[in-house]
């Protein structure tokens, strides 16, 4: 452990003045914050540049920092010198500092897995970053392999993303997409099932659906208006969760939850498609 005092000013850049700094977006770079993220950090293939942290974070991650390819420095400080970085009161005790990894493209995430089982959760411009981290944290509890964020979606690597995701975002594949409804037309292709969380006269109740392909993809909207009308076109279905009378929506995070479970707990069949229209 490297006491704050002899710490160059540059190694502690990334963490200054973080509620109203894009230092680390600027410069390639990522914040976690809190012990279970910054361990789900250690763990992952990502490159890790630093942790800030009280000493007794020092001695309860030091197996975790020890296990790294390069082990990356561990910077000790008081939870007061830790607010005067960051610029707010910090009391989760410990953060850490990684480079943005390169994400694959949409045909290089789909090729890892060129047959067999596929679910997959694709988000069409969900702008909230606590939603997207939500999303991503639900995809992995669900044994989901990979996110795709469509149409403006929230930035996956945004602080506060990472926390809300509580570090799964560290471990699930991802991929970037400027177009849903291409996006989607591109899954099609590659014979996956799309799924549009939308409730409409179309629409299949969660409760009805009986069998589902083995490789699918569910698509949440954006928090005012669910997918685009383009994106709903593209799917093959769409799906509604049944709900009280008088209600008519959940919170997406929350909805794309419930449809997760669901389908993943379904029987597989072969291919099935509906007509939007």
């Amino acid at each position: 452990m490297t006491p704050i005092a002899t710490i160059p000013a540059s190694a502690l850049a990334p963490y200054r003045d973080l509620p109203s700094s894009d230092a680390p977006q600027r410069e390639g770079l990522l914040i976690a914050e809190g012990a279970e993220n910054v361990r789900w950090l250690l763990h992952s293939g990502l490159d890790v540049v630093s942790v800030l942290g009280k000493p007794t974070f020092g001695d309860a991650l030091a197996a975790d920092v020890a296990a790294r390819p390069i082990p990356p420095p561990f910077y000790a400080a008081t939870p007061a010198e830790i607010s005067a970085v960051v610029g707010y009161p910090f009391t989760r005790g410990v953060l850490a500092c990684a480079r943005r990894p390169q994400l694959p493209t949409l045909s290089e995430l789909i090729a890892k897995w060129p047959n067999g089982p596929l679910h997959m959760v694709l988000m069409d411009g969900v702008h909230d970053h606590a939603n997207v981290g939500a999303t991503i944290r639900n995809a992995r509890c669900f044994g989901l392999d990979a996110a795709i964020l469509a149409g403006g979606s929230a930035d996956p690597w945004f602080r506060k993303t990472v926390r809300v995701s509580v570090g799964h975002v560290f471990h699930l594949p991802l991929n970037q997409h400027p177009d849903a409804a291409e996006a989607v037309r591109q899954l099609r292709e590659a014979g996956i099932h799309c799924l549009a969380a939308h409730r409409g006269p179309l629409s299949i109740s969660l409760r009805d659906l009986q069998e589902i392909p083995e490789r699918w993809c569910l698509v949440l909207g954006n928090e005012d208006r669910g997918p685009l009308p383009a994106t709903l076109a593209a799917c093959n279905s769409c799906l509604s969760i049944p709900m009280a009378t008088g209600v008519d929506s959940l919170n997406v995070a929350a909805a794309g939850a419930v449809m997760m479970y669901g389908l993943s707990s379904l029987p597989l069949s072969l291919p099935l498609s509906l007509p939007l229209s």
